[in-house]
């Protein structure tokens, strides 16, 4: 006898790679031939329940025990197996996912991420809690394509749903253990239980933690001995009033916590041998960050419509220090610290109608949030004299440095071999400081400026620039969105939304540093420089003063409002019962912002068009299924961002607007072969290309990112995985899977020059699971990048401006036990 708990185990009918990853119960019953199908997934992507073969949107969607399968912790764990997304977030605190190559990078508090993420149905808001660890998960929908019409602000590139399981009547619970390689240590609790015949209650919980794969060589003693560490914690509880026969009261609430190694990296150019390898710093970094957020769920239903309220507060904090070069070389020292703090609330109203012929909803929201960040930049004047040098070598001034001439642009050729300092500050105070002077300083004032700035031995003085922005958004929105069957076959369905956004924001940042003049010759008036003349006030990351350069109390403030009106058109025809095609038109739209780190005016919100058409189907009473859809986009004011500023500063990040537009193609296929045998694979294909480009500061007069590919997303991205049950005397069975990722070469253009080539990588994991058929444990052995392939995430950083630009490495092989039973 099988108990009913099998029937938990699902199949994501659009996720193929994945497979959806778990065996069907039924694999487990007695069943006359060919009497088995894939299992469907229930999705509430159009805001209604359905199966994900029916909503005519490509879409992925994850189960519980199917991510479970893939050992995925997180969103960033999903995106590897995901056509058309990528995730590679080595930065859990300003996390940006990529669909279809749109996203935004940007960290700053100005800005909106493009990609959506919502958690019980709650807009995240910011990338500071766009990824946090999973916990007691009932699905993960991850929508591509505009979804501004069912999933609100910012869903331009697309919309990822999670959903944390509701409470019920059942008294059940669980425990899951892990344990791997480098210490990792994880478990999980979660229970459930009726309290009263109308009140339940639901609360999961967990505690992680790993040792660091990436050894520090350096002897300095700053960091520990192994770097990358996972420290992370979290809760959700829910509670649950059936009000009445026809109502429920939802009471959720969540809370994370993580402290961890801040993002980890080496340089690109100074240590391209040991980027797989041993790691230097002169840093430690950490990365301190904590999510809270609650929120109040209200449905009723009445004839043919069901209203629902979501009432819901959310915000997180944290502090995160990044070493910005990738090695102890002292020429070379730059960090950054960044401390921000997030509130939001937000308030939606939905009211949802069908029946046999009609479905429609229409809703209305408004939220509000407030983001206060603090962005600091560590380096010393050793770290200047090295940017001057190196910026007087780009700008081919080989005749008066002829170090140039030799050893750049190699960056590690130009450091190991000039091992002198001082070139660069004496350069920079004769040909920049000097002329402030009229000619008033002798050799010898100069050379005693140089000794001055560059401090004993020549080793530096600390520097440290601080920018500092706050803004207030307030957004409304008013969207519906109506299914109409005119036959049996042909179902139409319009969305339309208004969308207005407004933001107020305030920053600043004044001069704390100092060019150091000690000593003047020829009787120099005290007043020929505005302050101490000994002492000249000097910004080299942040060049201008931005509002009142006495205090903090005086910000420069700015604020702007965009509206948008964004239609969505699809049309589908149901050829069989297992055979569906669609067409869709969507317009999608990101509000407009500011730039967190430069004074600069706002840049315009985001439009896009996108076309698709796709189709869904079953075959082989039900044990095969293949999706596929083709798309068109074009992007309008795409908001992207750049290392960039003014000629002679070292470059930070900003974001200008560009027009890009892009195609693609995507399939899914999953096969049921036999009771025990499941196969699956997907393909991803992107094309796209900036159309226009507007020049950042800093950038050569010839200098276009036009034709060139968006960052992070490769063309070719490919999936596939088997699965085998073999079922043993006593009711017990082993499940074998393999899950295979290749993806492509992708480019990061988002630099101070020319744009980096990220390599090409393949991926393996294997699982081996043995079970009870009834589901009630489970013990399982793993492997993820079973291979150990040495891969990159990304190439890149504030470092980049300095010539060492950072690399961050994938994760290497990871394998343990997993433990799990269900009571």
């Amino acid at each position: 006898m099988i108990s009913p708990k099998s029937t938990l185990r699902r199949y994501a009918p659009s996720s193929l790679s994945l497979a959806i990853a778990t065996a069907l119960s039924t694999l487990a019953l007695p069943t006359l031939a060919q009497d088995f199908a894939l299992e469907e997934i229930t999705v509430t992507a159009q805001k209604r329940a359905e199966s994900v073969d029916d909503v005519p949107i490509t879409i992925n969607a994850f189960a519980a025990d199917g991510i479970r399968e893939l050992g995925a912790q997180n969103v960033n764990d999903l995106g590897t197996f995901i056509p058309g997304v990528e995730t590679n977030v080595g930065d859990t605190s300003q996390a940006s996912f990529t669909i279809r190559g749109i996203s935004t990078n940007d960290f700053g508090s100005g800005s909106d991420p493009a990609v959506a993420v919502y958690v019980d149905g709650v807009y995240t808001g910011h990338g500071g809690s766009a990824l946090v660890n999973f916990n007691d998960i009932d699905r993960v929908e991850v929508l591509k394509g505009p979804q501004g019409t069912l999933f609100g602000r910012n869903a331009a590139a697309g919309a990822i749903s999670i959903t944390t399981t509701a409470p019920s009547q059942e008294t059940e619970g669980y425990v899951d253990v892990q344990m791997g390689n480098y210490n990792k240590q994880k478990i999980a609790l979660g229970f459930n239980a009726g309290l009263t015949d109308t009140v339940a209650l639901r609360v999961s919980g967990y505690t992680n933690t790993r040792d660091g794969f990436i050894t520090n060589a350096s002897t300095n003693g700053i960091a520990p001995d192994n770097l990358w560490i996972e420290d992370d914690q979290g809760v959700v509880g829910a509670l649950l009033w059936q009000a009445g026969d026809n109502t429920d009261v939802t009471l959720r609430a969540d809370y994370n916590k993580e402290d961890t190694d801040g993002p980890i990296g080496s340089s690109f150019t100074l240590a391209p041998d040991n980027l797989y390898d041993n790691y230097t710093t002169d840093n430690a970094g950490y990365n301190d960050r904590t999510i809270r957020g609650t929120s109040l769920t209200i449905s009723h239903d009445f004839d043919n419509y069901t209203f629902t309220s979501i009432t819901a507060k959310r915000g997180y904090e944290f502090h995160q220090n990044e070493e910005e070069d990738g090695t102890d070389n002292p020429r070379f020292f730059l960090t950054t610290d960044t401390i921000e703090k997030q509130d939001q609330v937000s308030q939606e109203f939905r009211l949802n109608y069908a029946d046999e012929k009609l479905k429609w909803f229409v809703g209305a929201s408004y939220f509000k949030d407030e983001i206060d960040q603090t962005y600091l930049v560590d380096a010393t004047t050793l770290t200047l004299d090295t940017f001057f040098l190196v910026d007087t070598c780009k700008k081919g001034l080989e005749a008066s440095t002829p170090i140039c001439q030799d050893n750049y642009p190699n960056p590690a050729d130009f450091v190991n071999t000039y091992t002198p300092r001082r070139a660069g500050m004496d350069g920079f105070i004769r040909n920049n400081i000097a002329p402030l002077f009229g000619g008033a300083l002798t050799e010898i004032d100069i050379t005693n400026a140089v000794d001055a700035n560059m401090g004993p031995n020549d080793d530096g003085l600390p520097w440290q620039e601080a920018m500092h922005n706050k803004r207030e958004l307030t957004s409304y929105a008013l969207y519906g969105d109506m299914t109409y069957s005119f036959t049996d076959k042909w179902d139409v369905t319009l969305g339309l939304r208004w969308s207005q956004d407004s933001k107020d924001f305030e920053i600043q940042s004044n001069y704390t540093n100092y060019i150091l003049i000690p000593t003047l010759a020829g009787g120099v008036p005290t007043d020929m420089i505005p302050g101490a003349p000994t002492a000249i006030p000097f910004g080299l990351i942040f060049a201008d003063q931005i509002g009142d350069p006495e205090g903090s109390t005086n910000p420069e403030k700015k604020d702007d409002t965009w509206s948008s009106v964004d239609p969505r058109l699809v049309v589908n025809y149901i050829a069989s019962d297992d055979t569906m095609f669609f067409g869709s038109i969507a317009k999608g739209y990101k509000a407009g912002g500011f730039n967190s780190l430069g004074d600069d005016p706002a840049f315009d919100p985001e439009d896009v068009l996108n076309f698709e058409l796709g189709m869904k189907s079953k075959m082989m009473d039900g044990r095969m299924r293949l999706n596929s859809s083709v798309y068109a986009f074009t992007y309008d004011n795409l908001q992207i961002l750049k290392l960039s500023g003014p000629e002679g500063v070292i470059p930070t990040y900003n974001v200008k607007n560009a027009d890009a537009e892009g195609m693609g193609f995507e399939f899914d296929w999953q096969f049921l072969a036999t009771e025990n045998l499941m196969l699956g694979a997907n393909y991803g294909y992107v094309k796209t290309e900036y159309t226009s480009y507007n020049q950042f500061p800093g950038d050569e007069p010839d200098f276009t990112l036009v034709g060139e590919p968006l960052s992070s997303m490769p063309e070719h991205k490919f999936n596939a995985m088997a699965e085998y049950t073999l079922h043993f005397a006593g009711d017990l069975a082993l499940r074998l899977r393999g899950d295979y990722n290749y993806t492509g070469e992708r480019v990061n253009n988002t630099g101070a020059d020319q744009g980096y080539t990220i390599d090409a990588f393949n991926i393996l994991n294997a699982r081996a699971t043995l079970e009870n058929d009834g589901g009630d444990w489970s013990v399982a052995l793993y492997a993820n990048n079973l291979t150990d392939e040495e891969y990159l995430w990304d190439i890149g950083g504030t470092g980049d401006g300095l010539g060492s630009p950072v690399a961050t490495r994938g994760m290497p092989r990871m394998y343990g036990i997993q433990g799990r039973y269900n009571f």
